[in-house]
């Protein structure tokens, strides 16, 4: 499984991606992320896999960035203040 490995030098500084690594589960992803990202004094590291990552949106895609989400929440904002 594909894990994104993200990280942060200090409190309050926003994660940053540092990376990505192959692991067979979690527990070995912490391992692999540690052995090969700690080469910096980082505050605090994160994994996830990759397919847990929830796209909002994809400049690649050819749609614009308002995308069908934003289509979504728009016409559910619309249909809750309509009451519908």
């Amino acid at each position: 499984m594909v894990y994104e490995v993200f990280a942060r030098k200090s409190r309050g500084e926003p994660l940053r991606h540092i990376g990505n690594l192959n692991a067979p589960d979690d527990d070995f992803a912490r391992v692999y992320a540690y052995n090969t990202y700690d080469e910096e004094k980082w505050f605090d590291m994160w994994v996830v896999p990759r397919d847990r990552l929830v796209e909002v949106f994809n400049r690649g895609d050819g749609e614009a960035p308002e995308s069908e989400a934003r289509k979504d929440a728009q016409r559910g904002a619309a249909a809750a203040t309509s009451g519908a």
